[in-house]
């Protein structure tokens, strides 16, 4: 079981580490998206997404699709994984962030 939880941090943090970072140089542009918007509650979009979407499968980059892309394709995961509508709302801003336009 020990060997199971090395191996899974391990791919785990590979993954994690391909998932862009919110910086101070993000805010600027997703401020124009969405008004008021802060940098902690993008760090706090970007964790949610790992944590409610490394459950089932691997990360996905927000630029391997665009947004409407990811438009079409969370509103299934949504149900799949019983999102509320607020962390529903929270992973798609950080997707929109990163996707590619």
């Amino acid at each position: 079981m020990k060997i199971f939880f090395i191996w899974f941090t391990i791919l785990l943090a590979g993954c994690i580490s391909s998932i862009p970072i919110v910086s101070e140089i993000d805010i600027s542009k997703a401020q124009v998206q969405w008004n008021g918007v802060t940098l902690e509650q993008l760090r706090s979009d970007r964790e949610l997404y790992i944590v409610k979407c490394s459950g089932c499968h691997s990360l996905y980059k927000p630029d391997q699709y665009s947004d409407a892309e990811w438009n079409s394709i969370l509103p299934t995961m949504n149900i799949k994984s019983k999102l509320s509508s607020v962390e529903s709302e929270q992973i798609k801003r950080y997707l929109s962030l990163y996707s590619m336009k």
